[in-house]
C-alpha cells in the first residue's frame, strides 16, 4: 500500500514520502546555496578583473621617435612588463583565483592566505608596472623624441580599476573562505 505524501504546513509543496531507512533528499540551505555563488562571483570577478588587467597592458603607451634611424618605436604596456622582469606580478595574482575553482582546495589555509596576499601584491604590481612605463618615458637619450600615447591616462585608469577590483575580491574572497573554513 502506497501512503499519500505528506504536507509540510509552512510550505504548500507536499513532503516526500519517507520509507523506514531511507532518508528524504533535501536540497541544501539557502544560506549555503548563496554563500556558493557569491563566491563563485567573486572568482569571476577577480578572473574578468585580470582579464582586463591583461587587455589594457596591449594599448600602446609610450611612443619614441628617434631621428637617427627614422624609426618611430611604439611600448605597450607587455613590453615595459616583459623587458623590466614584471611577468610573474602579472600572472601570480591570477592563480587563487583558478586555484578557488577546485571543490578540493577551497577549504586550505594557503588559499587564504594567497587571496590576502594578492590585496598586496595587486597595487604593487601596479606600482611596478607604471614606474616601467614611466622609466621608459623618461628614458629620452641620444636626442630622441618621446611622447605619451593620446589615452595614456585612460589605460592606466583601467589598469588602476582592474586592480582595485581584484584587490577588492580578493580580500572579499579570503573573508568568505574564512568564514567558511571555521565553520566546518
Amino acid at each position: 500500500m502506497q501512503s499519500r505524501p505528506r504536507r509540510d504546513p509552512d510550505s504548500k509543496r507536499p513532503l516526500p514520502v519517507q520509507r523506514e531507512g531511507i532518508e528524504p533528499l533535501r536540497p541544501p540551505e539557502r544560506g549555503r546555496r548563496r554563500e556558493q555563488i557569491g563566491q563563485f562571483s567573486l572568482v569571476v570577478l577577480g578572473l574578468l578583473c585580470h582579464l582586463l588587467l591583461f587587455f589594457s597592458l596591449t594599448f600602446p603607451y609610450v611612443y619614441r621617435y628617434d631621428p637617427y634611424v627614422d624609426v618611430p618605436w611604439i611600448t605597450t604596456g607587455w613590453q615595459a612588463v616583459l623587458g623590466d622582469g614584471l611577468l610573474p606580478f602579472a600572472i601570480f595574482p591570477v592563480v587563487p583565483y583558478l586555484a578557488c575553482l577546485l571543490p578540493m582546495l577551497r577549504n586550505k589555509e594557503w588559499l587564504e592566505a594567497s587571496l590576502y596576499l594578492n590585496v598586496l601584491l595587486n597595487p604593487l604590481s601596479f606600482l611596478l608596472i607604471w614606474g616601467a612605463l614611466f622609466l621608459d618615458r623618461i628614458g629620452d637619450f641620444n636626442h630622441q623624441t618621446t611622447w605619451l600615447d593620446a589615452a595614456y591616462d585612460r589605460h592606466l585608469a583601467f589598469l588602476f580599476l582592474s586592480v582595485i577590483g581584484s584587490s577588492m575580491s580578493s580580500a572579499l574572497l579570503g573573508r568568505l573562505l574564512r568564514r567558511n573554513r571555521e565553520e566546518a
